[in-house]
């Protein structure tokens, strides 16, 4: 007996175009890998060059860090003073007048832009009027009372004010 094949239907194969047409791709592939594999080698002779060349450098001097003048901190302490506003902060003391206060002394400190006053006054009420004075018309208060004393024997006493120079 024989065997009977069932199927009339032939196996179709791809056209000849499609096979012309992956061949061609294979040998695009081909190239371009071809192409890629030259262009490393070329990279990698050229990074040798720059590792040999770099190896031939002299070794790099470490940079010397600049000497400071003698005179550079007083200048910065010059400058700084300079830019702060102590000539308004003395001007605005000398206009407020309240009777019975007196300025004693006071110290400007220009790198923290603030100024510390010594004030003799008759009666606590009277150094509230001279801080208040000194502060009417600014949006933050600058000045502040930072001590006060008990009084002496002639009846004033000594208090401390602070501002700042700068708002």
């Amino acid at each position: 007996m024989r065997r009977i094949d069932v199927n009339f239907r032939r196996p179709t194969r791809p056209p000849r175009w499609m096979w012309t047409l992956v061949g061609l791709l294979w040998i695009a592939a081909a190239g371009l890998g071809v192409f890629a594999w030259s262009e490393y080698r070329g990279v990698e002779h050229l990074r040798k060059e720059v590792v040999a060349m770099q190896s031939r450098l002299p070794e790099p001097v470490p940079a010397v860090a600049p000497l400071r003048p003698a005179y550079e901190e007083s200048a910065r302490r010059m400058l700084t003073e300079r830019q702060a506003a102590w000539p308004a902060a003395l001007k605005a003391m000398e206009q407020v007048q309240v009777s019975g206060v007196q300025i004693v002394g006071f110290d400007i400190t220009a790198a923290e832009q603030r100024m510390r006053v010594e004030l003799r006054f008759s009666d606590l009420k009277q150094l509230l009027d001279y801080v208040r004075e000194l502060n009417a018309g600014e949006p933050v208060p600058r000045w502040a009372i930072e001590q006060t004393g008990q009084p002496d024997a002639s009846g004033a006493a000594r208090g401390f004010i602070a501002g700042k120079l700068n708002p």
